[in-house]
This record gives structure tokens, sequence and C-alpha cells, in this order.
């Protein structure tokens, strides 16, 4: 219903699907046992979809310390049992799966065309428009009005290959370091569109006078983005031992490259680009007690969701920990705060805020009495 509550004597539909795959692997060591290759293969099919086929073959090769890696995989993402048969009126917005395409709104099953909602937003401004001193400059610029048929939701498609090391460094400096570059075919992601009230018919004119008196419905419905897109990024990760102190950092870099992406897609990708931990762990420093303490910092943000869209922002966290290892009760006790500064933020949009939380355990291993 509208209003969000359940509607319980409305018609329901049986939804029935199923899901079966099948998964082999083969490895081989050459090279005195040196190098590591591995092969893998992956079917699954689902109800509603053809085939999917994931590939990927691997190669670790080890020196002393050192560990080199690279591994290239082709691999698929269904459409969520949402992505197909959600139907759900929010009030502003009605979510809405995509099995059949703009069928799935139709009576009869046939295609409806629809504006995107964001010409609908640029009509709809250029029309209402007034000057500095209110008074109204709008115009009727039906140029302005975008229509758009959607296709049925398909599995979407990666191809990516990675490369990696880990080992140890100048007399113990641990590194562990990683890079990937991505290319999604039929990407996933949603759409904002408006159908127009009554007998208003996108692309003519009452399609057009529907979105002059306001008279539309807007969707969000899940589709594939037409374009390849593109996704790459890594990391590193630095430990240092001092005596029973260990010293640690990583950072993490991550892209969506969406430049040549024209459709009017949420790519919903919210991650940092970001992200930075820096931190001390000691184990036992003093007889049986040791203690961590971390500093996180993320980069702001743009999320998007069918909940809503909007900038999360930058922010730190500091999180500490001591503990105490009870040897004759075979026990650890632990007592900590995260984000002990009380830091307040968000890490969603519309996500409730995060303050300091405390916390203490006690972990018993009873296998050990």
């Amino acid at each position: 219903m509208a209003n969000g509550q359940n509607n319980f004597d409305a018609d329901f539909v049986d939804i029935s699907s199923y899901e079966y795959g099948a998964y082999a692997q083969a490895t081989k060591r050459i090279m005195n046992n040196k190098l590591k290759l591995s092969a893998s293969f992956r079917a699954d099919k689902s109800k509603n979809y053809d085939l999917q086929m994931s590939p990927r073959i691997s190669g670790v090769y080890k020196h002393k310390d050192h560990h080199f890696r690279l591994a290239a995989q082709s691999a698929f993402r269904s459409p969520t049992l949402q992505n197909q048969f959600l139907l759900i009126d929010l009030g502003p917005i009605i979510l809405s799966g995509n099995l059949n395409g703009s069928g799935n709104l139709s009576q009869d099953g046939s295609p409806l065309v629809f504006y995107t909602l964001e010409s609908v937003q640029d009509f709809t401004a250029m029309y209402d428009s007034v000057d500095a001193n209110n008074n109204y400059i709008g115009e009727v610029i039906p140029g302005l009005l975008d229509t758009i048929t959607l296709a049925p939701i398909k599995p979407e498609q990666v191809k990516t290959i990675e490369a990696g090391y880990k080992g140890i460094l100048f007399s113990g400096l641990y590194v562990d370091l990683n890079v990937y570059y991505s290319q999604y075919a039929s990407f996933i992601g949603d759409i904002r569109v408006a159908r127009p009230d009554g007998n208003g018919v996108a692309g003519e004119e009452s399609g057009m006078d529907a979105i002059l008196t306001k008279a539309y419905q807007p969707y969000q419905i899940p589709v594939n983005a037409k374009e390849e897109v593109i996704t790459y990024g890594g990391g590193i990760g630095l430990a240092y031992y001092f005596g029973k102190i260990m010293a640690k950092t990583n950072y993490t870099y991550s892209l969506m490259d969406t430049a040549g992406l024209t459709d009017p897609i949420l790519p919903g990708f919210n991650t940092p680009k970001h992200k930075c931990n820096v931190g001390l762990v000691g184990t036992r420093v003093w007889k049986e007690l040791g203690f961590s303490v971390n500093y996180k910092w993320v980069e702001g943000f743009r999320w998007e969701s069918s909940f809503g869209d909007g900038d999360v922002p930058s922010y730190t966290v500091l999180d500490g920990q001591v503990n105490y290892h009870f040897k004759d009760l075979f026990s650890t006790l632990r007592i900590g705060a995260s984000n002990m500064l009380d830091n307040r933020h968000v890490e969603a949009y519309g996500s409730p805020i995060i303050g300091r939380l405390f916390y203490a355990s006690w972990t018993f291993k009873f296998d050990e009495f």
C-alpha cells in the first residue's frame, strides 16, 4: 500500500525458483614445488536464466619468504529474486522487479515506454522556472523528455585479473600487496523512470500533458547497463614486530570508472575510494596482559540505493582494547571500546548515527580444561 502498510487483501502470486551447479578444480605443482598452478570451473543454472560458466586459472610462485600470485577469472552475478519479482509501493516511488522488461507493469504484457526520471525533473524545472524577481519565465520544451523501453534484466558478467605479493622484507617487515582490474558487461544497476498516469503515453502529447500536470508515477527498476563498466583498485598491508608489539597499517583503493557510461543508471557502488588503518597490537607485553589500538580513516563517498541517495561524509574511528590471559582458567578477559573518541558518524546513507560502544568479554576454551 502507498502508506507502507501491509495489504493482506491484495492478490498474491506464488513464486517458484530453483538453482543448481557443479564445481571442479585441479592443481599441479612444478619447478620443485615452487610454482603451484590451479584451474577451476563452475557451471550454474537457475530457472529463469541460461547456463552460466565461471572459469578461473591462477599461479602462485614461492621463493624463500616471498610469494607471488597471479589469477584471471570470469564470473557472473544472477539477478536476485527482488531484481526479478519485487513490487512494493513506498509512496513517493514504486520499486519493481524486471524479469520481463517493461511488460512487467502492463496489463497485457506488452512493453511500456517510460520517461527517464532525470529528464522529467529537467523538463518540469524548466517549465516551473522563475527569474530573480520571481517572474515566471518557464518554457515547454518537449525535447527535454527522454523516452526509454526497458529490456528484461539478465545476469551480469565480469572478467578480472588480479596480481599480488606476500612476503617478508628488511628483516621482519611483512608485506601483503594486491591489485585488480575488472571489466563488467551487462552490469546490474537501477534506473528511475516515470510512467504517465491514466491514458498518458510516454513519447506522445498525452504523456507530456501528464508530466505537466504531475500526473505520473516514479519507479525504480533494476536494469543492465548497455556499456562496459570498469572497476579497479588495490591494497597494501604492512606489519612490523618490535619484540612483543606489532605495528601494522593497511590502505585500500577502490574505483568504479563510469566515464563511458551514458545510461542514466545508478551503479550503487557504495564504496569509498580511499580507506586506511594504522594500529598497534601487544601480545603479553607484561605477564599475560595484552592490548590493541587501531585508527581508521574512511574518505567520504556517494551512496545510492532504493532507500535513497546521499553523501556519506568522511570519518575517523579510534578503537582500543586490553586483554588478560588467565592460564589456569584457560580463558581470556577482554575490555575495550569501539570509537573511543565518540566521533559520531554514519557508514551508510540513512543509517543510524554510530557513537561510542564499550564492551567486555570473557572467553573460555573448554577443550583445554
